[in-house]
């Protein structure tokens, strides 16, 4: 920590770093790979690939990987409103066997309330089946109890 009035070595001085070394050292940190960073990714799960001329990478460069496997499947560029699935829902299985492609975000969300209403009424059949086996075995319980109680009487 400085103490309060420390004067910085470099204020008010011009010329310490040359203009090639001030160009480097500029250019290194505009989103190309450092040598720290590696070509590949990971953001909330997606795999990212560095890939700085495709026409819809990100201002970083970088572009989602299950994207550019759909790409290479079909032989075309994806526009953005075009969805990739994950069909097991791993976000990192980016096997062409496992991405399924959706013309736009609408259809996608339709898919994903087709399976929540079918996830709902499954879990809802299993509890009312349950239910009514419980309530049946419970009556039977209380019945067989109640005799008993009314027969010591």
């Amino acid at each position: 920590m400085f103490k309060v009035g420390h004067i910085p070595w470099n204020k008010g001085k011009t010329g310490v770093f040359s203009e090639e070394a001030i160009n480097k050292m500029s250019l290194s940190s505009r989103g190309r790979p450092s040598s720290r960073r590696l070509d590949k990714k990971y953001h909330e799960g997606y795999v990212l690939v560095y890939k700085p001329k495709h026409p819809f990478a990100d201002i970083r460069g970088f572009v989602k990987e299950h994207r550019l496997v759909m790409e290479d499947k079909l032989k075309i560029y994806l526009d953005r409103g075009k969805i990739v699935h994950h069909i097991n829902w791993d976000r990192g299985d980016n096997n062409i066997d496992n991405l399924y492609l959706f013309k736009n975000q609408k259809e996608h969300s339709k898919y994903h309330r087709f399976l929540e209403k079918c996830v709902y009424g499954m879990i809802n059949y299993h509890f009312k089946t349950k239910e009514k086996d419980y309530i049946k075995n419970y009556q039977k319980e209380y019945r067989l109890n109640h005799k008993k109680s009314i027969s010591v009487l």
